[in-house]
């Protein structure tokens, strides 16, 4: 189960009399990555033994909790624990190494899952290589933009990992949402999705940038400091930064527990900002569960929370989805309908939910926002001026552009905010838009066609931020139904061109960047 905040105490003191090390048992992502590239050895210069103990907020032991300790100063060093029945827990810390061997080598390529996944302030990256090159590894935002390059070099064949804070390449904090994360080799590709919570934006810098100098190695003070990552199935997720182990010590850590009773559908239960999570269960007429889900209302809405399961007649588990304060974050699948209309573009935006344009049966173009969940969250109707909307894209401020027609059979070019409030519009004559992309400068990119006698020809628009069009182009007969921007600076653009007397072909159009063919 995933939920929303972490509220954690810590308590740092020495050992107490007698008590010793057991010797740390690895968690299981932990160990199995340590079996696939070999023995381990530990640098007894820098070793610490910690032990401790994580309790609830009741002060009740919290069994199978995974506890991770990561070097600072170098995220690759990481120790790990999983709490025995006392919600005991013991690590060394120390300097560890892998040591070559034919057999430790791995045979296939993998990025694993981050954690803690949902983070804040940071999270681990493990992927493993099968055989040395140059690895990329970069975090991508929803539109597919690339914001941080993580790894960017030659590695060897084995086990490594990577640390991403919620800043981008320049140093910025970036919002709340849903990222990728992407490692590419010469023969290989993987993604994984990683959820960063409430956000780093407003940050200011917290590095050089990938391409910058390598760094000074840490001062001695600093080789000290750990982040300290508990998680569990029944517990809220915990971090905590900057927690200094200077010698052998005892670390006792207290999380919140979030026990449920599924025997006692509807009991309410501690939920986000102060809101009571309520267990729903539903059950077929032979009175086997049909499926169960947390939920908590928000204004009124429910918001799903945490899972929802969906069970069979004989009462199988046939589908299980988990959420974050209704943000889908694995294997959610669902269908929904909206409105009287049809959706003619849909995007999906920087926190994990959708945009979708189109639309109403009754003249008027739509704007529909929906969450990763399915669930409406706005809906604006432009009915004044707009008959449709063709597509939709988030823009760089988080607001959307749509373009499309309007009743008049001009084009328009629309841009309003992340509320759906109109901030501007574009209006091109005897036109339609179809496609829309933003350019790096923040103006836009239109195709589509202009039409003249009842005669359709391409259209190219090119439009500044603030809705100003600064040229035109026609093109022979047809109409541009999508445009991108190539890596030469023009315009690539694909449709089709001719009449159905004459016959219809694809059309596919070049032009520099300054749309001349």
């Amino acid at each position: 189960m995933i939920w929303t905040r972490s509220r954690a105490t810590v308590d740092s003191h020495q050992p107490k009399p007698g008590l010793q090390d057991s010797g740390g048992r690895m968690s299981g992502l932990f160990l199995a990555i340590c079996a696939i590239v070999g023995t381990l050895t530990i640098n007894a210069n820098a070793n610490a033994a910690v032990s401790g103990k994580v309790t609830d907020s009741n002060g009740l032991p919290v069994e199978g909790a995974h506890i991770t300790f990561t070097s600072e100063p170098d995220a690759s060093q990481h120790y790990s624990d999983v709490t025995d029945t006392d919600g005991m827990y013991h690590v060394t810390l120390g300097i560890v190494t892998a040591v070559e061997a034919e057999s430790s080598i791995p045979v296939t390529f993998q990025l694993f899952q981050n954690y803690p996944n949902p983070f804040n302030p940071s999270t681990i990256i493990p992927y493993q290589l099968d055989q040395t090159g140059h690895v990329s590894l970069v975090v991508h935002n929803m539109l597919g933009q690339p914001i941080r390059a993580l790894v960017d070099r030659v590695q060897s064949a084995g086990l490594h990992t990577a640390q991403w804070n919620g800043y981008d390449d320049q140093g910025n904090g970036v919002a709340a949402g849903l990222y990728v994360i992407r490692m590419e080799t010469a023969r290989y590709a993987q993604s994984k999705k990683a959820i960063l919570l409430d956000g780093m934006g407003g940050r200011g810098a917290a590095f050089r940038g990938p391409h910058s100098a390598k760094p000074a190695a840490p001062s001695q003070d600093r080789l000290d400091l750990y982040s300290v990552t508990i998680t569990g199935d029944d517990i809220e997720p915990f971090s905590r930064v900057g927690i200094s182990v200077q010698a052998s010590a005892t670390l006792d850590f207290q999380v919140v527990r979030l026990a449920i009773d599924e025997s006692a559908p509807g009991e309410s239960l501690a939920g986000p900002s102060g809101q009571t999570v309520v267990l729903q269960t539903d059950h077929w007429n032979n009175g086997n569960k049909k499926n169960e889900f947390q939920y908590y209302l928000d204004n009124g809405s429910v918001v799903k929370h945490g899972f929802f399961n969906e069970f069979d007649e004989k009462g199988k588990l046939i589908d299980q989805d988990k959420y974050y304060a209704g943000l889908c974050v694995e294997d959610c699948e669902w269908r929904r309908s909206f409105a009287d209309g049809w959706g003619t573009s849909a995007k999906q935006t920087v926190d994990g939910g959708y945009i979708v344009t189109g639309k109403m049966l009754t003249l008027g173009v739509l704007l529909l926002k929906i969450d990763a969940a399915g669930n409406e969250q706005r809906k604006k109707y432009f009915d004044d001026w707009g008959e449709r909307g063709n597509e939709v894209q988030q823009t760089a401020d988080g607001g959307f552009v749509v373009t499309g027609r309007e009743q008049n059979y001009n084009g328009f070019l629309l841009k309003v905010d992340n509320e759906g409030s109109e901030q501007w519009r574009s209006t091109f004559e005897d036109a339609e838009g179809h496609s829309v992309q933003q350019m790096t400068d923040g103006g836009f990119i239109v195709a589509g066609r202009e039409i003249m006698n009842r005669q359709s020809s391409t259209l190219l628009l090119k439009i500044d931020s603030q809705g100003v069009q600064q040229w035109r182009k026609v093109f022979g007969d047809g109409i541009g139904l999508a445009v991108r921007k190539g890596i030469d600076g023009g315009f690539l653009v694909t449709g089709a061109e001719g009449s159905y007397a004459t016959g219809i072909e694809v059309l596919l159009l070049k032009t520099d960047e300054q749309g001349i063919e």
